[in-house]
C-alpha cells in the first residue's frame, strides 16, 4: 500500500511540476531568509550572511534537483522533455517534416486499410454466439468435385439424424419468391431453410419466434420469417404483422417472426450484395440427386473439428447403404468461416505482403531524408557530447523525433485508412465478410504499433550515423561540413539500392498480376458481355397462376422492349451468366445405372425464350434455336452445350437424343451451342441444358 501511495504521489508530481516548482522555490527562499537573518545576528555582513546561508543549505539548484528526482517519475519527465524538444526541432524544419508525414501517412494508411480487411475476413469471428463451433459439411467425390460445397436435402436429413458430434445440423438454399401482398408486388431474395437453421446459428427473431419442428414438414411449411428491410419497406414496420398472413407465390404464408436489423445470413459468408428478404422452411425435398443445399452444423461443446474425421466416414457409410449411388463418395467438414473465405485468403495475404513492401520503401525514403537532415545537425550532436551528454541520451532524443514523425504519419494515415476501407468495400461487394470491414480497436492498435515500429526503423540509421563522428573534427568550422560525408553517401546509396530492390519486387508482382489479368481477358466467356443489359422482372399477380398468361406476358414485354430505339434483340431467361444460376440433376436416356456417377449428373438448366442465344451472342453450332411454337403442348425439347454433347455422345449425333430433368418427361435435343462460363472468366465450364420457357411450368 505504501509503494502504491508513493507511486501515485510521484505520478501526480510529474503532472503538477510547475506548481510544485513555485512552491519549492518559495520554501527554499524562506529557509535562506531565516538563515541569513540568523547570520546577521551573529554579526556577519549582509553578503557574507547570504553566502553562508546558501552554503549551509547545500546549494539552491542542487537542492531543487534532488527534490524533483524524489517528487516525480524521471522517465516520464525525460520523455516529456524529449517530446517538447522534438516538436520544436520539427517545427524549425516544417518542409522536411511535412514530406515525411505525408509519405508515412500514405504507407501506414494503406497498411491499416488492408489490415482492416484481413481483420474482418480472416481474424474477426463471425457475428454469431460461439462462432468457432460452426462448421460447413459437404459431400466429396474422388473422381471429381462435381457438387462443390453443395448437398441434397435427403443427404442433409440423414446426416442430421445419424450425427453424434454435432449439436444440430441445418441446410439452406437460395430461392426467389414473389410477394403479392404488401404495398406493391415484389420479387424477393429469399432462402429455403431447414427448421434448425436459426437454432444452429443461435439467433432469434426480433419479433415473434423461430420455426417449429413441425413446420418443416410437407403441407405445414406455409410460414415465413421476414428480414428487417422487407418489414420496413413493405409493411411500414408494423409490429402487428407477426401472426398475420401474406401472399408468397400466390400462397398464404403466416409471418411468425421479424429478424433484427443487420441480420442477413447467409449474405455475410457468401458475399451477397444484398441480404435475404425472407426465410421459408423447405418442407419437403426428396430428390437425393439434386445437390442445391449448403449444410452447416454446430459442434458439440466438447468436440473439435479434428475429431470429426471418423464421424464423417461413418455418416458416409450410412448414406451409401441408403443410396448405392453414394458408395464412392465421402464427407468433408471445415470451419464455417475458414471454408467461406478459403478462396479470398491467399489474395488478401498477398495484398498485405505487397503493402508491407510499400511501407519498407517509405521507411527507406524517410531515412534518406533524415540522413541528410542529420548531416546538418551533426555539429549539434558533437556539441552536446562535448557538454557531457552521453551517446545513449542523444540517440534517445533523436529516436523520439523519429517516433513523433511516425505517430503524426500514423494519425494522418488513419484518415487514409478510412478512405481505403470504403474503397475496398465498394471494390469487392460480393467477397465474403468484406462488407464488415471497419476501423475497430484491433486496427487502431495495429496502426499504433506500425507507427512506433516504423519510427524506430527509419530513425535508427540517421541517428547512429550522426553519433559516429569525431567531436573535435565536427566542432571545427570546416569539419562540420565534411566529417563523415563519404560514409553518409555510402549509407544513402545502400538505402536507394534497397528502395529500388523493393520497388522491383513490387513491379514484378504487378507485372505478373497484369499478365494474369490479360490472360483472363483473353478467355472466351462463351457470350458477348459488352453490350448486354439485364433487368429482373416480376410477373403480375393476375398472370402468375396461369401458365399461358405468364408466357403471353413475357411475349408482350419482349416485343415492347424490342421496339425501343437502339435495342437489337431481347430475350427472357430464368438465370443468366455472372448474375445467377439454376442447376439440377438430369438423366440421359439409355444409361443402365451401372455407373451412378454418369447416370445422374448436375448441370446448369436455365429456362429461356426464343432469340436468347442471339441476344447473348451464344453460337448455335448445330440444330435449331427455340421458337414460340415450343409450348407446353408440343414435343418437349432442349438445347445442350458442347461439353455435355461431347461427354455423352462423343461418337454419335446428339440431335434427336433424349434426356430427362429431375426424372420428369424425356426431352429431345434439337440443338448444340458453345460452352458458357457462368461464374466468370476464371471459372470452369459446366454442362448446360437450355429449356424453352414456354415448356416450363
Amino acid at each position: 500500500m505504501r509503494l502504491l501511495r508513493r507511486f501515485w504521489n510521484r505520478l501526480r508530481g510529474t503532472f503538477t511540476g510547475r506548481l510544485r516548482d513555485a512552491e519549492l522555490a518559495e520554501e527554499i527562499e524562506s529557509h535562506l531568509r531565516m538563515q541569513t537573518e540568523d547570520n546577521l545576528r551573529l554579526g556577519m555582513s549582509p553578503g557574507a550572511a547570504r553566502r553562508a546561508a546558501a552554503l549551509k543549505l547545500g546549494g539552491v539548484e542542487s537542492t531543487k534537483e534532488l527534490y524533483r528526482d524524489q517528487r516525480g517519475l524521471p522517465l516520464l519527465e525525460t520523455i516529456a522533455r524529449d517530446v517538447r524538444f522534438g516538436l520544436r526541432a520539427l517545427g524549425k524544419e516544417r518542409g522536411v517534416a511535412a514530406v515525411c508525414v505525408l509519405t508515412l501517412a500514405l504507407a501506414i494508411g494503406g497498411n491499416s486499410a488492408i489490415f482492416s480487411a484481413v481483420n474482418a475476413v480472416l481474424l474477426r469471428p463471425l457475428r454469431y454466439p460461439d462462432a468457432h463451433q460452426l462448421v460447413k459439411v459437404w459431400e466429396t467425390n474422388p473422381r471429381a468435385n462435381r457438387w462443390g460445397d453443395w448437398a441434397s436435402y435427403p443427404d442433409f436429413a440423414d446426416w442430421r439424424r445419424e450425427s453424434r458430434v454435432f449439436e444440430d445440423v441445418a441446410a439452406f438454399r437460395g430461392w426467389s419468391f414473389r410477394l403479392t401482398s404488401g404495398q406493391y408486388p415484389e420479387m424477393l431474395r429469399g432462402m429455403r431453410v431447414s427448421q434448425s437453421l436459426f437454432p444452429v446459428l443461435r439467433v432469434t427473431p426480433m419479433l415473434g419466434r423461430s420455426f417449429l419442428p413441425e413446420e418443416d414438414r410437407p403441407g405445414q411449411n406455409q410460414v415465413a420469417i421476414l428480414g428487417y428491410g422487407l418489414w420496413q419497406r413493405q409493411f411500414g414496420s408494423d409490429p402487428g404483422l407477426v401472426g398475420k398472413t401474406i401472399l408468397i407465390d400466390e400462397q398464404p404464408h403466416m409471418v411468425v417472426g421479424i429478424m433484427p436489423p443487420g441480420f442477413g445470413f447467409p449474405a455475410d459468408i457468401r458475399g451477397m450484395p444484398e441480404p435475404p428478404d425472407i426465410w421459408i422452411p423447405v418442407g419437403d425435398d426428396t430428390d437425393r440427386g439434386s445437390h442445391n443445399y449448403t449444410v452447416i452444423a454446430r459442434l458439440k461443446s466438447d468436440r473439435t473439428i479434428q475429431e470429426t474425421g471418423p464421424e464423417m466416414e461413418r455418416l458416409a457409410q450410412i448414406v451409401a447403404r441408403l443410396d448405392p449411388g453414394h458408395r464412392e463418395r465421402g464427407l468433408a467438414v471445415a470451419g464455417l468461416q475458414e471454408r467461406s473465405v478459403s478462396e479470398i485468403r491467399p489474395a488478401l495475404l498477398i495484398l498485405l505482403g505487397a503493402i508491407l513492401f510499400v511501407l519498407l520503401i517509405a521507411c527507406a525514403n524517410v531515412a534518406n531524408l533524415l540522413l541528410a537532415r542529420g548531416a546538418v545537425r551533426q555539429k549539434e550532436a558533437a556539441l552536446r557530447q562535448a557538454l557531457g551528454a552521453g551517446r545513449a541520451r542523444i540517440l534517445k532524443q533523436w529516436l523520439t523525433e523519429s517516433v513523433l514523425l511516425a505517430l503524426l504519419g500514423g494519425a494522418a494515415g488513419l484518415l487514409v485508412a478510412f478512405v481505403g476501407v470504403r474503397f475496398l468495400i465498394r471494390l469487392g461487394p460480393t467477397l465474403p465478410l468484406l462488407a464488415d470491414t471497419t476501423i475497430d480497436p484491433r486496427v487502431l492498435v495495429f496502426t499504433l504499433l506500425t507507427a512506433l515500429t516504423t519510427g524506430v526503423v527509419f530513425g535508427m540509421v540517421p541517428a547512429f550515423q550522426a553519433l559516429r563522428v569525431d567531436v573535435n573534427e565536427a566542432l571545427k568550422e570546416s569539419g562540420g561540413r565534411h566529417a563523415g560525408s563519404g560514409r553518409r553517401s555510402r549509407i544513402r546509396s545502400l538505402l536507394i539500392v534497397g528502395e529500388v530492390a523493393l520497388a522491383l519486387m513490387l513491379l514484378v508482382g504487378a507485372g505478373l498480376l497484369i499478365r494474369s489479368f490479360v490472360h483472363l481477358r483473353s478467355i472466351d466467356m462463351g457470350f458477348d458481355d459488352k453490350k448486354v443489359l439485364n433487368a429482373f422482372l416480376s410477373v403480375p399477380p393476375e398472370a402468375a397462376t396461369d401458365h399461358d398468361r405468364t408466357v403471353g406476358f413475357f411475349q408482350d414485354v419482349i416485343e415492347r422492349v424490342r421496339a425501343v430505339p437502339g435495342v437489337r434483340d431481347v430475350a427472357g431467361a430464368s438465370a443468366v451468366p455472372l448474375v445467377s444460376n439454376e442447376s439440377s440433376p438430369f438423366r440421359v436416356e439409355g444409361r443402365d445405372g451401372s455407373d451412378p456417377d454418369k447416370t445422374i449428373v448436375y448441370a446448369e438448366q436455365p429456362k429461356v425464350t426464343p432469340s436468347y442465344f442471339r441476344t447473348m451472342g451464344i453460337r448455335l453450332m448445330r440444330g435449331r434455336e427455340f421458337t414460340w411454337a415450343d409450348t407446353s403442348t408440343s414435343q418437349p425439347v432442349a438445347i445442350v452445350s458442347e461439353r455435355l454433347a461431347t461427354a455423352y455422345w462423343p461418337e454419335e449425333d446428339p440431335i434427336g437424343k433424349r434426356l430427362s430433368i429431375d426424372d420428369q418427361q424425356l426431352r429431345s435435343v434439337v440443338g448444340i451451342v458453345n460452352d458458357v462460363r457462368h461464374d466468370g472468366r476464371d471459372s470452369s465450364v459446366r454442362p448446360t441444358i437450355y429449356i424453352p420457357l414456354a415448356q416450363y411450368s
